[in-house]
């Protein structure tokens, strides 16, 4: 190797030169210390945004796998295969930057572009089924007696109790009861205690059961239900000790037995309310009804017994309004009626009208409100469970107050009652309609009720066509109720009440009240007998089918086309029958042509209907009828029907005939519409 300094030449391997020392080897300069320090810094800060970013990566992949191992727990049955993406080579410009600058200072030449490599496909990671951990055998249970010997043992404690509890103490009432009976007798028989002490005992019995009873009911639990009975039992002592002062020994009057009876049987009823015992106001209701029974006489003292049992059946009213007990509704009911129709059967006659037919109606008003009176004060919905009652009190009621009013005066004066009667229906479903319009039954069957009651006035005042009349408007308005209750049962009654009410009219009203004769086509004596009756009824009846027609349209089409084609076939042989009755009164040789030119009229307008409303039943309808139109000119009228109206007749006929025609052609789009044109392809 040459020295630079002395051109000496020297060994490759030697360091120094061996002439002048100069150092042949020299290390590489160093780059500044600046420089070194911020490319470290670089490197630094791209190093740590890699592991930044891949840290943030391997965070989100493992709360992926976190939730994926959760979802297999809850369903080791199903073997899930879970997708990880790879995790992303985040961008880092700034390490870009630094790599080309290290590139530039240490003489390398920059990237021109940096390869980015492309995302590796997914991780798949197999998650094994996970077996569930056998379950560790059950501990044993406890040795019992077989399910049936369980059943059998609780069957046969419940009889036991029930019989205990129950039927012992009903035993035990009742034989004490009989034993203060018996006591008493034996005490009048053997006049050990005069009838004063008697009573009094009697009465010291009942207290005696009742306060035992108080007692007992106020330790709670089991012995509440034990003390109710005794109470129960104390108050028909009391009443026992009241029928023997009056009737036995004689010691008070009638109404002095009347009085205590009534306020032991208020103070009953007071305490069922306090105690919510249906049992006990049950006690003293049947107790109170056999009060007239055990206090009788044998005398008509109707005014006293028809008060009494006023004041009975008001208390039974007012439990009413507090309780919902229907029991006790349906024992007040049976036995308000049973004393009455006793007292009718043997003690009635006319000169007891007024106060009978009073107190009657009074019976029967506290019966139509009692069924609904709890619902009324509570605003509670109200149940159909006391329809019946309300329905047989009505026709008891009316039945009662029919007859004595037959028998008394006119007997058109019963409409009074009944009018009656359909008021209080009716202002009971205008009730319900305001306070509960969601009980659409009892307000239909109020409301059902009081028509009955405005529909059977009608025959006590009226009768004929009067009756059809009123009816039929009955029927119409009857079927909008409905309707608008949404109810079918009444529905179909209207519809059954007006097909009956309308075949009356035209078999019976026509031929036997207004003289129409069918053999001659013709009115006995004259057309204007009952001209205005007549067509009066005519006009409400067909007024009728048609609304009823209108009504059920547009949710029961069916029905409401068979009242259209009754209205329609009605009123062409109505209007016949009037053409042919005045004709034939009037004009007997133009009678066949006028109804010709009818019948061609009628034709005409089932045309225009049939053109206006689109119905093809009317068109084919109207050519039927102008094809027997036809035939009956040819056939008949050409015949027997003198030359002037035969031109009548003939004319009229082809005129309208040609009427028709011009009808077909002028809206024969309607018939034939138009079919659309086809539009042409367009070709590019």
């Amino acid at each position: 190797m040459e020295c630079p300094k002395c051109t000496a030449d020297n060994d490759d391997e030697a360091s120094q030169c061996r002439l002048c020392g100069f150092a042949l080897k020299q290390p590489p300069t160093p780059p500044p210390m600046e420089d070194s320090r911020d490319t470290l810094r670089h490197a630094i800060s791209g190093l740590r945004e890699q592991i930044d970013a891949a840290r943030g990566v391997m965070f989100a992949s493992l709360g992926k796998l976190g939730d994926a191992l959760a979802e297999v727990e809850k369903n080791l049955s199903v073997p899930l295969t879970v997708s990880l993406p790879a995790p992303a080579v985040p961008a880092a410009p700034k390490k870009v930057e630094a790599r080309q600058l290290d590139r530039m200072r240490f003489g390398v030449e920059p990237a021109v572009a940096e390869k980015i490599e492309p995302a590796s496909p997914p991780l798949v990671v197999e998650v094994p089924q996970k077996s569930p951990p056998a379950p560790l055998p059950p501990p044993l249970p406890p040795v019992a007696p077989p399910a049936q010997a369980q059943t059998h043992q609780h069957q046969t404690g419940a009889s036991e109790l029930h019989i205990g509890q129950k039927w012992l103490l009903f035993a035990g009432i009742t034989i004490t009861v009989l034993g203060v009976g018996y006591l008493l007798n034996l005490a009048f028989q053997e006049n050990w205690i005069s009838p004063v002490g008697r009573v009094i005992m009697a009465y010291l019995f009942g207290g005696a059961f009742m306060g035992a009873g108080e007692w007992f009911r106020r330790k709670g639990g089991n012995l509440l239900r034990f003390g109710l009975p005794l109470i129960g039992c104390g108050v028909v002592i009391l009443y026992f000790s009241s029928f023997a002062a009056y009737q036995i020994y004689g010691l008070i009057g009638q109404g002095t037995a009347f009085g205590l009876m009534a306020l032991i049987t208020a103070f009953t009823g007071i305490l069922s309310l306090k105690y919510d015992s249906r049992a006990l106001a049950v006690v003293g209701l049947v107790g109170g009804f056999i009060t007239p029974l055990l206090l009788g006489t044998g005398t008509n003292n109707y005014l006293t017994l028809f008060t009494y049992l006023t004041i009975l059946n008001l208390g039974v009213a007012w439990l009413s309004f507090h309780k919902r007990w229907s029991l006790l509704n349906i024992l007040g009911f049976v036995f308000t009626w049973l004393l009455f129709s006793g007292w009718f059967f043997r003690w009635y006659a006319d000169s007891m009208f007024w106060p009978a037919i009073i107190f009657l109606n009074v019976f029967f008003a506290i019966y139509a409100l009692v069924p609904y009176a709890y619902y009324f004060r509570h605003q509670a919905r109200a149940q159909t469970g006391g329809l019946s009652l309300g329905i047989a009190n009505s026709f008891i009621a009316f039945g009662y107050a029919f007859g004595m009013i037959k028998g008394h005066t006119d007997y058109p004066a019963a409409s009074i009652i009944s009018l009656l009667y359909a008021g209080v229906f009716f202002a009971m479903a205008r009730h319900l309609h305001l306070r509960q319009p969601e009980n659409q039954r009892s307000l239909v069957m109020t409301l059902a009720m009081g028509l009955l009651f405005l529909t059977i006035t009608v025959p006590i005042l009226f009768s004929g066509h009067w009756l059809t009349i009123f009816w039929m408007a009955e029927g119409a308005i009857v079927l909008w109720a409905a309707l608008r209750l949404d109810s079918a049962k009444l529905r179909w009654t209207a519809m059954l009440l007006l097909a009956v009410v309308f075949g009356k009219f035209i078999l019976r009203d026509y031929p036997l009240t207004f003289g129409f004769h069918l053999e001659l086509f013709r009115y006995r004596p004259h057309y204007g007998f009952l001209w205005a009756g007549r067509h009066f009824t005519t006009l409400v009846s067909l007024g009728a089918l048609y609304a009823a027609g209108r009504l059920l349209w547009k949710n029961h089409a069916d029905a409401g086309r068979a009242f259209f084609i009754t209205f329609g076939l009605a009123l062409f042989a109505l209007l016949t029958a009037e053409v042919s009755g005045f004709f034939a009164d009037f004009n007997p040789n133009a009678r066949a042509a006028a109804v010709s030119v009818l019948w061609s009229l009628y034709s005409i307008g089932l045309m225009v209907i049939g053109f206006g409303k689109r119905i093809t039943a009317c068109r084919f309808t109207a050519i039927g009828l102008f094809a027997v139109t036809v035939l009956k000119v040819l056939l008949s009228d050409m015949a027997h029907v003198s030359v002037p109206f035969r031109v009548l007749s003939c004319v009229i006929l082809g005129i309208l005939l040609i009427g028709a025609s011009y009808l077909y052609y002028r809206y024969s789009e309607v018939l034939m519409p138009e079919e659309p044109k086809k539009t042409e392809d367009k070709q590019s």
